[in-house]
């Protein structure tokens, strides 16, 4: 699993590898269908017998259960792991939320589909143990690392990253790491690129029963004591041992000593004879962040049981205090929250909102497992901002929406304001104001003001916003989820929890989310659409920067294969490319933002050159008769392209049907002494791309042009080629090499 660690705050910028709305590059979308508010998605997923069918997947696509809850009414929510060819696809989910009779009445996350036209290659040229410690030897390298690193929580996982509209075998490669002696923790997470080791995409994911007395407090919020002002501490008490140790089933309080390891709970002595009082350990003004961390814990675990029914993880709260030495940060690693003791611009970093913030890191983890980048980010980190507010509106009544203001030594400072996020001079409350690559500190201004928002809108408060937000995070956001995409899955909590959806529009509107749909890009006064006939190519035409072209091809109602392709034609070794995008829509004209590139349609390519394929099959294809708009941008200038558009079957003649019955294969042993290579033809085969396996392992996917040269079969092979995308596909015999 590939886990991130959160900081409560960030003091750089972090320039990520790649530029998008979510973690995940935003022209990837070329593979992706949005599952999200579509009635035809629902009635498919309850009228077919298997989710296979459903979302007509290939036989080499699959959907992996990942995680299933059921709630107090009887509801389902079950989440979906998406793979091809047996490798998860990372960062993508399907969650389906079905009512007690066993019906699907959400479903939320995005489709990858048309890999196979991918040609991907799933044999991997590096290990995985090898990724792994080439990643450690680079964060070993930074500049910033004086001391030894101590490493820990390692995963390497085999997986599909989408990348710059381009499908990569890759390892995830995440772990933890710190110096010895604390002050330089770290969780990464890096895409690595599984055939030449280049890293593709990185993040840091550093996020930021018996009872006993004793102080609290710092020189800011003053001192109050457990058992006075507070409720007493819970511990747990040996009589024999004349010990109270901070360990209850809920929460385990460690003292790391300035240490960065260690998950002894803390105890101290006491007996029967006298009050439990615990007094350790005054420090940087605070007069005991053991008892703050050990009683706000407490806090935090009895709301989300109290208001969600769950606890916040599926563990007990680890709770370890007095991190290194002056520490200036708190942080999630996974397991367990770690607080420093702050310097010179903190207190000791244990208050109740930096406790729940901590926390519901794990929560979030543990659940939709928001990406921490780009906008994903933004929203989980904005959900552990409000969740801190939440739990002191379950303590104290009331929230002061101002986050961290317990903890920062200026006297009217706080880390993040909700009210107006962009007080602090860096964070935004717009979502016209997110640029790629934002820090996601400051990006979740755009959700902690939608929540203020809404907190004061009238029939709500903080406890119905905050499980609004939590309910969506449960069953409704998945990894890679945008802002837009996010406040949908808030629409579909609040229809189950029967709360009010005009009130949650009326709060995003003013942040605003949604975004406007971009322009029809065909029948517009600057564009002119042209009639595409089936099978035909266009002439080469070329094309200049922000200019679109458009067609349009009439398909029949008998359709079960679509193909669509743009090519570059340009001529000679030297000649630039260009890079044209293709976007096609059936009904009417797609609605596209390039720059995004974003926006309605059913299909969108949009690699870094000309070359562009929308290929749609089966249910993706309308059952009537339906007008295709076909429209082709020029990203950049481009020299020459060819447009072709393909369906079958073809009804009206227009085209023949591709040839059926049985594959024929040969396969040949060719070359000279030391270039020998295995010539594969066939004939018969009907899909537009093909599975070739040789000796049992597939090779790269390829088109269906009757030929393949494999330059590394040899004599004594055999061989084997099927159709793609079929539920029981068509293949030809086994063939050995002649």
């Amino acid at each position: 699993m590939v886990v991130n660690l959160h900081l409560l705050f960030s003091f750089v910028v972090i320039v990520f590898s790649l530029s998008s709305g979510s973690a995940l590059a935003a022209n990837s979308k070329s593979l992706t269908r949005s599952l999200n508010k579509s009635p035809q998605v629902l009635q498919r997923i309850n009228d077919s017998a298997t989710l296979h069918e459903a979302f007509n997947l290939s036989a080499l696509e699959t959907l992996i259960k990942s995680k299933q809850r059921v709630d107090t009414r009887g509801f389902s929510h079950t989440r979906y792991r998406q793979a091809y060819r047996g490798i998860p696809i990372w960062g993508e989910e399907i969650i389906i939320n079905r009512d007690q009779s066993g019906r699907a009445i959400y479903v939320n996350g995005r489709l990858i589909h048309n890999l196979a036209a991918s040609l991907l290659d799933i044999m991997p040229h590096i290990s995985a143990n090898s990724a792994l410690n080439t990643m450690q030897a680079r964060v070993k390298n930074r500049p910033s690392n004086n001391s030894p690193l101590i490493f820990r929580n390692e995963s390497s996982e085999l997986v599909i990253f989408l990348a710059a509209g381009k499908p990569k075998l890759s390892y995830a490669v995440s772990f933890f790491a710190d110096s010895r002696d604390g002050g330089q923790p770290t969780r990464p997470t890096f895409l690595v690129d599984a055939h030449d080791g280049s890293v593709l995409f990185e993040y840091e994911g550093l996020t930021h029963v018996q009872t006993a007395t004793g102080p609290g407090g710092n020189a800011k919020t003053g001192l109050y004591s457990f058992g006075d002002e507070f409720e007493m501490l819970d511990v747990d008490v040996d009589m024999a041992a004349s010990r109270c140790t901070m360990n209850t089933p809920n929460v385990k309080t460690v003292d790391l000593n300035h240490s960065e390891s260690g998950s002894t709970a803390f105890s101290f002595t006491c007996n029967e004879n006298s009050v439990y009082i615990n007094e350790h350990k005054f420090i940087n003004g605070a007069f005991s962040p053991l008892n703050d961390a050990h009683y706000f814990g407490g806090v935090v675990f009895a709301m989300y049981n109290e208001w969600l029914n769950e606890s916040p993880l599926t563990i007990p709260l680890m709770l370890r205090v007095h991190y290194s030495t002056n520490y200036e940060n708190a942080f999630w690693n996974g397991s367990s929250m770690t607080f420093g003791d702050g310097l010179t611009t903190f207190y000791p970093l244990v208050s109740l909102d930096v406790m729940a913030h901590e926390v519901s890191h794990g929560f979030t983890e543990q659940h939709s497992g928001l990406i921490y980048s780009g906008q994903s980010g933004g929203i989980n980190e904005s959900f552990s901002d409000i969740a801190g507010e939440a739990a002191e509106f379950y303590m104290k009544g009331s929230a002061d929406f101002a986050v961290g203001a317990d903890i920062i030594k200026a006297e009217n400072g706080a880390l993040r304001y909700m009210q107006d996020p962009t007080v602090d001079g860096s964070s935004i409350g717009h979502a016209a104001d997110y640029y790629n690559g934002m820090n996601v500190h400051y990006s979740s201004g755009v959700y902690n003001r939608a929540f203020y928002l809404l907190v004061h809108t009238e029939s709500w408060d903080v406890k119905k916003a905050f499980i609004l937000f939590a309910t969506a995070n449960r069953n409704h956001w998945t990894a890679s989820d945008s802002f837009d995409i996010a406040y949908e899955g808030l629409l579909d909590a609040a229809s189950v929890l029967g709360y009010e959806q005009a009130d949650i529009t009326a709060a995003f509107q003013q942040v605003g989310i949604p975004k406007p749909p971009p322009s029809p890009v065909c029948n517009s006064s600057n564009t002119s659409t042209s009639p595409l006939v089936n099978g035909s190519s266009t002439d080469n035409f070329s094309g200049v920067a922000g200019e679109w072209r458009c067609w349009v091809l009439e398909v029949g109602a008998e359709a079960t294969d679509l193909d669509v392709v743009l090519r570059n034609t340009a001529k000679g070794k030297k000649t630039n490319s260009g890079d044209a995008d293709l976007y096609i829509n059936f009904g009417s004209s797609p609605l596209v933002d390039p720059s995004i590139p974003d926006g309605v349609f059913d299909c969108g390519s949009y690699t870094p050159n000309s070359d562009e394929k929308c290929l749609m099959t089966g249910s993706n294809i309308p059952t009537i008769d339906s007008s295709l708009y076909i429209a082709v941008y020029a990203y950049n200038s481009f020299p020459s392209v060819k447009l072709t558009a393909t369906y079958s079957p073809d009804t009206n003649g227009q085209t023949p049907p591709l040839p059926t019955g049985d594959i024929t294969l040969t396969a040949t042993e060719k070359g000279g002494r030391n270039k020998k290579f295995v010539s594969l033809n066939w004939a018969g085969a009907t899909t537009s791309m093909v599975e070739i396996t040789r000796n049992g392992m597939p090779l790269p996917i390829t088109e269906n042009d009757g030929a393949y040269k494999d330059n590394f079969g040899r004599s004594g092979d055999s061989y084997l080629l099927c159709n793609v995308g079929e539920t029981n596909p068509t293949c030809s015999d086994l063939i050995p090499v002649n």
